[in-house]
């Protein structure tokens, strides 16, 4: 039999994989349904049965067939999620009485064992263990923490400021208030819930992820998301300006703020501490502003000029630091943003800011009134920016863009603000596209006094879509925001490519825990760790350019997708899978896959390392493993590794790309066939 490749098959997953020829995939990825927790209203369905012990076996019997087809040096991962026992979404078990129940509207009798009432069942370990039994390896259990959440503005006994929805839910709600556009209205519950959603994208660029049922303040009345139609213009209103202002003496509102925000676009902290802002030689007026700033607070000023018309500004003081430090978080353009003590500040705080990051990132259209504006893609600035737009009354636009540097494609924001009020041809808040958005967690939000509206942190009117909520049922444990990922394979012997990240706080590569929380400026501890542990590194683990080897806690928030599909992988999931399980060539012939080869290159200046400027941190030099690595490693460096090409199996045969399977994909209708329910599950393969 010929392997169908890029198409979507069918019918029972179990009886389509006994129809494809053995060891003819190179990778699995897969998620099944979960256990006791959706009715995709399909007699017979995986995931519906009786008893967990029923499931499992099933759902082992696939794999079975998936070992069965996938090649000896094949890979297999496996996304499963729990269960618990009793009540809610799973169904009911032997209570401690000894009695049977059932869940209310089902015909699903009681599990063989006893698990008590509210308890989790372990779907996924029973599950790796069954799998382990019947012969699979198990070589990681990788947790995938689940991210994500939208902002609203509240004001808390912190103050007022924006929050996420998801850090909202931990906090008391008697202590929360939200914003109507008029008053603070008290927060009365929040309440977790999953299901199919909708996203909305506004002109401004904002992209808005609901319930269908959720309603929205329109020129056209009170609508629910369900109502919405393109054209549809949302409410919004001004954010207020905290009642009790932080407004320190010795932070003047206006110099300063402008340095901040400059620094926000133009600024960077070197290995020393040393503030550095990039700027042209053309405009005095920046020199001089910030030079008067780093004089108030006692700091040194001095300039170097470059060729061309560029210079850097350096201020060194720790005065000077500590104040951009307090209205600024991250240290790198896809990291920096506001702070919370911002939002403490006056809204003339806040504009002087702005004005300060425009003067770096931005570029004035006096012929529009407008200020263009472009930055790296870094979400959380996005977030800030269209805030101080709300507080102030500024009109923003951003939108996702690509950027060209040196032949290379960046990701970033791409957009415009007018500090004037001008009137435009379209309003922003319209409403330009609507799409479905699936498996996606969301957050019914209570507040008590008419019209029951509160505001997002854009300044975008939202309703209290359940103004008599129903209690949350998990009151009693804590919120799981993770899943698990297996990673199995067939034999001891597989195709397996070494995946990196950048090397994080708190430990260093060599094991040495950092004196702070901060990466810049810290200090390795001179007792790091025993040399002996050293040496039992696998030289892979030494110091390079690529990072160090993945770990397996991965943050990747869920991701919307507009097909008929209930809960679709977001692309990042699968694609470090992908990379590391499935091979890139493959020989047509023997099925050989090819590898990389790489040879280890010259010591380059690290930007991970850039902190290391001194060997003042190494042991003193002896018949150790310290010795050997102050030997073959320079403080601030890493070793490149060069990229030669990949190995031929000498066939001479056509090379092909690596084939992945999944065989779930739970449907009402399928997307691509149309063929409607009755098809239980389906199975795709598809060329990575």
């Amino acid at each position: 039999m010929k392997l169908p490749v890029n198409q979507i098959i069918c019918g029972d997953a179990l009886e389509t994989l006994k129809g494809l020829p053995e060891e003819s995939i190179n990778c699995c990825i897969s998620s099944p349904p979960y256990w006791a927790l959706r009715d995709y209203g399909v007699e017979g369905q995986l995931g519906l049965e009786p008893t967990f012990e029923e499931y499992i076996e099933k759902l082992c019997n696939i794999y079975d067939e998936v070992r069965r087809v996938l090649r000896k040096d094949g890979t297999c991962f496996v996304n499963l999620g729990d269960t618990y026992a009793g009540g809610g979404r799973g169904y009911e078990y032997w209570q401690n009485d000894d009695k049977q129940s059932t869940n209310p509207g089902s015909a699903v009798k009681c599990p063989k064992v006893q698990i008590p009432d509210k308890s989790l069942c372990l779907i996924p370990q029973r599950f790796a263990i069954a799998m382990v039994e019947r012969g699979w390896i198990l070589r990681n259990v990788i947790i995938w923490c689940l991210g994500g959440g939208v902002r609203i503005y509240v004001h808390s006994q912190k103050g007022d400021m924006p929050m996420t929805v998801k850090d909202l839910a931990r906090l008391n709600p008697k202590t929360i208030q939200l914003w109507n556009g008029k008053q603070w209205t008290q927060l009365i519950a929040i309440q977790k819930q999953k299901g199919n959603g909708v996203q909305i994208i506004l002109r401004s660029g904002e992209v808005i992820t609901c319930t269908k049922e959720h309603k929205w303040p329109t020129q056209r009345g009170l609508l629910t998301t369900s109502e919405l139609v393109v054209g549809d213009v949302l409410e919004s209103c001004r954010l207020p300006q905290p009642s009790k202002l932080y407004d320190p003496q010795y932070i003047p509102a206006e110099d300063v703020a402008w340095v901040v925000g400059f620094y926000l676009a133009e600024g960077s902290i070197d290995t020393t501490g040393t503030i550095q802002f990039s700027v042209h030689s053309d405009e005095p007026g920046k020199f001089a502003l910030i030079r008067q700033t780093a004089e108030r607070y006692g700091a040194t000023y001095r300039v170097h000029f470059h060729k061309g018309k560029s210079a850097v500004i350096c201020v060194d003081g720790k005065v000077f630091r500590s104040v951009i430090e307090t209205y600024i978080t991250g240290h790198t353009a896809h990291k920096k943003h506001l702070s919370v003590k911002c939002w403490q500040r006056s809204d003339s705080f806040l504009h002087h800011l702005l004005l300060g990051y425009l003067a770096g990132d931005g570029h004035y259209d006096s012929k529009n009134n407008r200020w263009r504006l472009g930055f790296t893609r870094n979400y959380n600035l996005e977030k800030d920016l269209r805030t101080i737009c709300a507080r102030l009354g500024y009109s923003i636009t951003l939108n996702k863009a690509g950027s060209f540097c040196n032949g290379k494609r960046f990701k970033s924001f791409r957009g415009e603000i007018r500090i004037l009020e001008v009137k435009q041809k379209q309003n922003r808040n319209e409403i330009i596209k609507i799409k479905k958005a699936k498996g996606c967690a969301f957050y019914e939000i209570m507040v008590e006094d008419e019209p029951h509206l509160f505001a997002l942190a854009s300044g975008i009117l939202t309703h209290n879509s359940k103004p008599n909520p129903m209690p949350s049922s998990a009151k009693d444990r804590f919120t799981v925001d993770f899943e698990y990922v297996y990673f199995f394979v067939k034999s001891k012997s597989y195709w397996f490519e070494q995946q990196f990240e950048p090397y994080v706080l708190p430990m260093n590569r060599w094991g040495g825990i950092y004196t702070d929380g901060n990466v810049e400026g810290s200090k390795y501890l001179k007792e790091d760790i025993d040399p002996a542990q050293l040496t039992q590194r696998p030289r892979s683990m030494r110091p390079n350019d690529l990072g160090r080897n993945k770990r397996t806690t991965w943050t990747i928030p869920t991701e919307p997708f507009p097909g008929a599909h209930f809960a679709t992988f977001p692309k990042e999931l699968v694609r470090p899978m992908i990379k590391a399980g499935c091979p890139e060539y493959v020989c047509t012939k023997c099925g050989e896959p090819r590898r990389k080869i790489y040879e280890k290159g010259n010591l380059v200046p690290s930007t991970i390392d850039a902190h290391e400027n001194t060997g003042e941190n190494f042991r003193p030099s002896g018949d150790d493993a310290w010795s050997q690595m102050r030997k073959t490693h320079k403080p601030g460096y890493a070793y490149e590794n060069k990229f030669k090409g990949y190995t031929d199996c000498g066939c001479g045969a056509e090379w092909r790309p690596g084939i992945v399977l999944d065989m779930f994909r739970r449907v009402r209708n399928c997307w691509l066939c149309g063929r409607p329910g009755e098809t239980r599950l389906h199975a795709h393969r598809f060329v990575a």
